[in-house]
Order: C-alpha cells, then structure tokens, then sequence
C-alpha cells in the first residue's frame, strides 16, 4: 500500500513471546549466513517486536531460533514478519554471542597479485568443438535445461602438443585439433553442480562429422583460491551485514520479477537495478536446476511471490546500497500511490 517496505532477511532468538495476545519481541536480531542484503536497520539493534504474522507453536519459548522478514513504515520502524522458527540452527547464533564478548576485528586478507575481484566456482569442460564460441556454450546451457544467465565467465584453454600433434617424432602427420576445453565460471555452487551434471556426457558431432560426447567436472581451484575463499569465510562470518549504504535513492518502474526471489526496477538515472525480495529455502533453490517444473509449481504457491509478482509494472521507490565487489542493489522498496508526496 506504498507505507511499508520489505528491507531484509533475518534471524534471531525469541525473547519474548505471549501466544494468548499473538504478540512476541525478538533480540538479539542478526543476518544469516548467506543472505545478501543490505545493513540491518539501526532499530535491529534494540530487537523487533511482531504482531500476529508467525507461524510459532503456541508453547515456543525463549532462547528459541527464529527466521523472518523485516520490514519498516515511513517512519523507519522496523518490525518483523512472517516469523517462523529457524529450520536448522545457525552457527551465527553462538558466534554472535561470542562477538559481543570480544571487540576484535579479523586481520585484512593478503591479496594474490593476480587474484580477480570476484572468485567464482569453475567447472572443466572438455571435447568442446573448436568453432563454438561463447554464444555456442550458451545455447547448449539453453537446450540442455539450464539456465545461461548463470554463467559469469568463460576462458578457451590454449591446445597442449598432444593435441596439436607436436609429440609425435619428425616426420609424423600433425593432426588439426577438432576438439578443445573451456572453463566455465558460474554464479554459484548450485549452479556449477547443475552445469557438470548436464554436460558430462552430453554427445556432439565434430566438424569432421566425428560423435564425442563432452566432459565436465569441477576445476581444481589453485591453493591460493582456497585459501582466499577460507579468508573470506572467516570474514563473512565476522559480519552482520552485507551491503553499505550510499544515501542515494532510486525511483523507477518494476519490469521484471523473478521466481527465486529477485525484482528488477528500471529508471532513467541508474538503469536496472535489482533487488532482492525473499530467500527461497535450500531444497526448492536446488529443485530449479533438478525438476523446473516442479519449482514453478512450488513457488507459486508460496505467498511471498504471490506479493512480488504483483509489484510488477507498478512505480516504486528504493534505497540504494552497495554490495563489496561494487555492484549496486536496492532496499526498503516500497510502491509509490498515486497522488501521494514524495
């Protein structure tokens, strides 16, 4: 109704909780471990009172570990929906008690000098045809199911002697390589698991009209992709939230939603800028590269996207926050009415 706005996920224990008046106060309030988002509100820090919008068993009791959404009036008060107790216990919950005890930060992590910005899982993908290109590896990812968006880079391995038929002895015929590999960067650890189970095995004609049929499995990271992705663990964990704010406001249209919990708004002065409306639980986020089907019935059925499909084509406005590699998200997304005052 263009007064609340969706801010965030997260989790928390149960302090208080009166099931006679439907009411209850959560503290302390902390973000997941996987959960991208903006900064806490600075409200959090005092705890979320909810009213009535939870599923809890009428005997919960304190100390109990909850998940939720926060969501905030035009006033910037915050409280917490759609309460429901914590599926599995979160490692956050001790080691935020632990934080309280102790006003340490983790030491800086030393860069590799030739480490990228962002470190993505990467899958070994073999006897790839020598004349696909880019465009080629994602149109197979369309025909075989799987999703093309998914794929954040993609590097042509040079060819060894073998393959060039440099090894042999002089003398000896050297063979025009017709097959190649590429490693492919996806998104995430779901993403590079759907992507090796549909490769590997797949069959493809050579340009010599020759059937191979393709290899995939996950690359072996250097050591110092491991240890920096140990650091940035450690770090994470460290941390309770996410995203900075950056004071700047976007205001746009919604032009597209997605089932796995993104909206996208569109507007002159930032472009498309994406949000992210709710977390879907583990086993419906790997149902989408497994059963497609079946994750579309699943998720039309859940509420949350009930309420995101229906933002689609309506005028909102967001604030702005900025993920660590720099990319820009938007927060607190609420509708803009007709006729009211901005």
């Amino acid at each position: 109704d263009g007064s609340d706005a969706f801010v965030t996920f997260g989790r928390g224990l149960l302090k208080v909780f009166n099931a006679a008046k439907n009411f209850g106060f959560i503290s302390p309030v902390f973000k997941g471990e996987d959960v991208e988002g903006p900064p806490l509100p600075r409200s959090c820090d005092e705890g979320l009172w909810f009213f009535g919008n939870h599923s809890l068993p009428s005997k919960a009791v304190p100390g109990l570990e909850l998940t939720f959404e926060i969501w905030e009036n035009t006033q910037g008060k915050a409280q917490a929906r759609s309460v429901a107790v914590a599926a599995e216990p979160s490692a956050v919950v001790a080691e935020h008690a632990q934080a309280l005890e102790r006003d340490r930060k983790p030491a800086p992590a030393k860069l590799h000098p030739n480490e990228p910005r962002v470190i993505y899982p990467s899958v070994y993908v073999s006897d790839v045809p020598v004349e696909w290109n880019e465009e080629g590896i994602r149109k197979l990812h369309r025909q075989l199911g799987l999703n093309p968006e998914t794929i954040m880079g993609l590097k042509f391995l040079p060819f060894t002697e073998v393959s060039l038929g440099l090894a042999g002895g002089k003398g000896e015929k050297q063979a025009t390589p017709v097959t190649g590999a590429v490693i492919l960067r996806y998104i995430n650890e779901e993403a590079a698991n759907a992507g090796v189970e549909r490769l590997k095995g797949h069959p493809i004609q050579t340009s010599t009209g020759v059937t191979k049929h393709l290899g995939a499995k996950h690359a072996t990271p250097p050591k110092w992709v491991v240890q920096r992705k140990q650091q940035e663990d450690e770090v994470q964990k460290s941390k309770q939230s996410a995203g900075e704010g950056i004071g700047q406001k976007v205001r746009g249209y919604v032009v597209r939603v997605s089932m796995s919990g993104y909206g996208v708004i569109k507007s002159a002065e930032w472009g498309e800028v994406m949000w992210r409306q709710y977390e879907l639980p583990m086993n419906i986020r790997t149902m989408q590269f497994a059963d497609k089907a079946k994750f579309q019935r699943e998720v039309e059925n859940r509420p949350e996207y009930r309420r995101l499909k229906e933002m689609e084509g309506r005028e909102v406005e967001a604030e702005l926050y900025k993920l660590p590699d720099g990319q820009l998200r938007a927060s607190h997304v609420r509708s803009i009415v007709p006729g009211m005052l901005t």
